[in-house]
């Protein structure tokens, strides 16, 4: 089993990034990296430090890795304004 870890935000961004774009993902797991890429760019854009910006952080992320029809409540973070 290989590892690998990510230890800047530019790494996402150079490598791991154009990686997937070249050898797409398929299933479910490419709605997950759809969403992950949104979430890379609001942050990019450091919408991820407002409140509106994490809010659509937390809701892309609520539709990952859960079978794309459930969020789990346990799991979510509590944003306060």
């Amino acid at each position: 089993m290989a590892r690998l870890q990510i230890s800047s935000f530019s790494h996402l961004n150079q490598v791991i990034v154009p990686f997937f774009d070249q050898y797409s993902i398929l299933g479910n797991k490419a709605l997950d990296y759809a969403d992950f890429r949104k979430v890379l760019s609001l942050m990019s854009r450091k919408e991820h430090l407002t409140y509106e910006g994490l809010a659509k952080c937390q809701a892309l992320s609520d539709g990952m890795n859960t079978g794309r029809d459930c969020t789990l409540e346990s799991n979510r973070v509590m944003i306060v304004k």
